[in-house]
């Protein structure tokens, strides 16, 4: 079986004028493929967004990814990586790395 994407999040955008708005630039693209592996329940995921903020010192931008994998019938556990890029209010430019777990009970 050859491994496909299975949905596409979307692409939106949106611009803005100087006032009224703290972003005057946002884009963000994601996808998601559920049962990687031929693994039913499991997903995987992946997301960008950057953003241009109004009155900010610099752009920012956010990378995400996750695997979820079904532990039991009503319970999924898994990593998750977070990579941000230029925090906006930041006095400096840098990137933080934040690596964490995601977890869904069915009740």
């Amino acid at each position: 079986m050859t491994p496909r994407i299975t949905r596409i999040v979307e692409f939106p955008g949106s611009h803005a004028t100087d006032t009224g708005s703290s972003l005057k630039e946002v884009a963000a693209f994601g996808l998601t493929h559920v049962h990687p592996f031929g693994r039913r329940g499991d997903m995987f995921g992946a997301a960008f967004n950057y953003s241009e903020p109004s009155a900010g010192k610099h752009h920012e931008s956010v990378f995400e990814s996750f695997y979820r994998p079904r532990l039991t019938q009503s319970m999924d556990l898994g990593p998750d990586i977070e990579v941000s890029i230029h925090p906006t209010y930041a006095a400096r430019p840098y990137s933080t790395t934040l690596l964490g777990a995601r977890t869904r009970i069915i009740f």
